[in-house]
Formats: C-alpha cells, sequence, structure tokens
C-alpha cells in the first residue's frame, strides 16, 4: 500500500458526527489527519470521542492534510472553501453547496 491520503474535517456538527466521522474513520485508504470546528471546547470534546488530533485554526489544519470534507453551516461553505482554495488545496468536498 501506498502513501495514504491525510483528511480533514471542518465542522464537527450533528451530520459530520452521525453520517462522516463513521465512515472516515473507518476508511482504509486514508488516515483521519485532524478537524476544526468553530466552537472549540464542543471540538475538542468530539475529538477525544473519536480520537482525532484537534487543529487550533483552519490554516493548522490545512497544513497538515491533502484533502478536506467541508462539514460547516451551509452559510460559511464559500469563506471557508475559498480559504482552503486559496491555501492551495485541490481536494474539497462539500456537504452542501449554496446555490443562492
Amino acid at each position: 500500500m501506498g502513501t495514504r491520503l491525510r483528511i480533514g474535517v471542518v465542522g464537527l456538527g450533528g451530520i459530520a458526527q452521525k453520517a462522516w466521522l463513521p465512515v472516515l474513520g473507518a476508511a482504509e485508504s486514508w488516515t483521519l489527519q485532524a478537524a476544526w470546528s468553530p466552537g472549540k471546547e464542543k471540538a475538542l470534546r468530539i475529538c477525544e470521542t473519536w480520537r482525532i488530533p484537534y487543529a487550533d485554526s483552519l490554516d493548522a489544519l490545512a497544513a497538515q492534510c491533502d484533502a478536506v470534507f467541508v462539514h460547516t453551516s451551509t452559510a460559511s461553505h464559500y469563506e471557508v472553501v475559498n480559504h482552503l482554495l486559496n491555501a492551495g488545496f485541490m481536494f474539497v468536498w462539500i456537504n452542501r453547496w449554496r446555490t443562492s
């Protein structure tokens, strides 16, 4: 097996916890490298539960990951994705893109 893709998660709300963390954490083709969410106290508890390192900022997360799953509120998608794309990311997955 080659180098495993390092995955980051932005946003640790209900959908991320119920639907995505179980899938991302169980996959063998990548490593769940780090997570970041605006509510640090809650995010630290979730990261501890899932055994994911917490990144102190979006930039810190970007520095350690090859690809990122964005699970923040729909209203913040543009800001988060724009930040990641400007940081040089080519692989960004968005849970739901805002169309209006």
